[in-house]
């Protein structure tokens, strides 16, 4: 008796933690939330499911909108178009030196995307804005190169991915000539089974951190989109990095998506 309910114990226990076993500690120790949308099914699933409709500052995922409008709006030719380095020396060496907006959306270069918002101009950045419905993005003339990183601007994991979306379907009121563009550069693996797109971001409110990984799969003709948030005050930011990632990662492996 005592062996059969040890044993009905072991299959009760293993249906909680399979088949995402990371879930006992899936952000690396840090608060946060997964999200994934299923374009096929339109079906939602995650990890605390709580934080889904909590909004915060996009931080750097705001580049993929931004590098959309400077498309859009003929500011930037194509994802070649050179911004030279301002002379400025910051603290992350990849941003000093001249960008495309290739490298500089791989490098995550802010200065690059500040720049690109200044010269796109605040009516227009507005205007595009609204149409690509954003999140809610107090975007003024007085902060056009930062209410992404700082200020009220606010978006959910929820309306991450429904943007991703959107830009997957190709339903977003942009050409899909700027739409394939983004995309292209979003890329981040390719393999025979499934291409990986993604975005980072990170932004400090005080001594509190929000980390971003946003993105999308593509698997042949199927595609889901993907959020992930952490949030921490004061992390190792040698850990707290990587772990933005590897929590979207881990729950889309489990999801058998990825490798």
């Amino acid at each position: 008796m005592r062996l059969l309910s040890l044993l009905l114990f072991g299959l009760l226990f293993a249906s909680f933690t399979s088949p995402v076993m990371a879930e006992t500690n899936p952000f690396s120790g840090y608060s946060g939330t997964v999200i994934v949308y299923d374009l096929q099914q339109n079906k939602f699933s995650g990890l605390n499911k709580a934080q889904w409709d909590i909004g915060s500052l996009p931080a750097s995922t705001f580049k993929i909108p931004n590098s959309l409008i400077g498309l859009e709006s003929g500011v930037i030719p194509d994802v070649n178009f050179m911004i030279p380095w301002d002379g400025i020396k910051r603290s992350i060496e990849a941003w000093n030196q001249d960008h495309t907006l290739k490298t500089a959306f791989a490098a995550s270069t802010v200065p690059y995307y500040q720049e690109l918002a200044r010269r796109v101009g605040y009516p227009k950045m507005r205007s595009l804005l609204e149409q690509l419905n954003y999140g809610q993005m107090d975007v003024r003339a007085g902060n056009l190169d930062e209410f992404w990183l700082r200020g009220h601007s606010r978006i959910t994991p929820r309306q991450q991915v429904e943007f991703l979306a959107r830009l997957v379907r190709r339903q977003l009121p942009f050409s899909q000539r700027s739409q394939d563009l983004v995309e292209s550069i979003m890329l981040r693996e390719q393999t025979p089974s499934y291409s990986y797109f993604g975005k980072s971001g990170w932004v400090t409110e005080g001594t509190h951190e929000i980390g971003w990984f946003v993105g999308f799969v593509r698997r042949g003709p199927q595609a889901w989109t993907f959020a992930a948030r952490l949030e921490a005050d004061i992390p190792d930011a040698a850990k707290f990095g990587p772990a933005r990632e590897a929590a979207a990662k881990n729950y889309l492996r489990s999801l058998k998506l990825i490798d």
